[in-house]
């Protein structure tokens, strides 16, 4: 199944075949992302309102939960690897908050130093977050600390999971930003250990 949100808030779902499913129409206005919690019984819709909503689309009432707490649009979001929370980051905020899913508030996180531009979670209690300007950092939630990833003086940061391991790709300041031979790749686990480069 996929799903896809518009300009004025609906959000409809199709099956592999491109059959209509279902559709609801929400408050949240223009739709920027939508993705699909691990065993697609949710969705997760980022508004440009600064609402995002929580679509339970095995409910056949077509129930659904607003996510009130961001100032300006949610450029992003991701569900938790059970499932049963989501992460969702703000534009103009710069802020990432976490939330169940009846639309409960479990809490918010910042870095005043830097752009927030992701956020994901790894594993149970860790998140990573993505900075535009500055290497991607762990946040750990039961000691609620940040672990930043070393990445020295670059620009141009961009992060991939692979199995166990974190891959951060910078390119150095130096760097012609046409010369992706520049580019470095560093090798984490999700505990964050760095394990090499290349």
């Amino acid at each position: 199944q996929w799903a896809h949100g518009d300009h004025s808030g609906c959000i409809r779902r199709w099956d592999s075949s491109g059959l209509l499913i279902d559709s609801i129409k929400t408050n949240a206005g223009k739709i920027n992302r939508i993705y699909f919690s691990p065993h697609d019984k949710s969705i997760l819709a980022c508004g440009a309102s600064g609402q995002s909503v929580i679509w339970n689309v095995c409910d056949t009432g077509n129930k659904f939960a607003y996510l009130d707490g961001h100032k300006g649009g949610v450029k992003s979001g991701a569900f938790s690897l059970s499932g049963d929370s989501v992460l969702t980051v703000g534009f103009s905020d710069n802020t990432a908050r976490m939330w169940n899913l009846k639309g409960d508030s479990l809490g918010a996180f910042s870095d005043k130093n830097s752009t927030l531009a992701r956020a994901a979670f790894i594993k149970k209690d860790s998140i990573l977050l993505e900075f535009r300007d500055n290497p991607p950092a762990l946040k750990d939630l039961k000691k609620q600390d940040f672990l930043p990833f070393a990445g020295g003086k670059a620009y141009g940061y961009d992060v991939k999971l692979r199995g166990n391991y974190i891959l951060l790709i910078l390119k150095p300041k130096s760097a012609d930003n046409n010369n992706n031979k520049s580019l470095i790749v560093r090798i984490y686990t999700k505990g964050g250990n760095y394990r090499g480069r290349f």
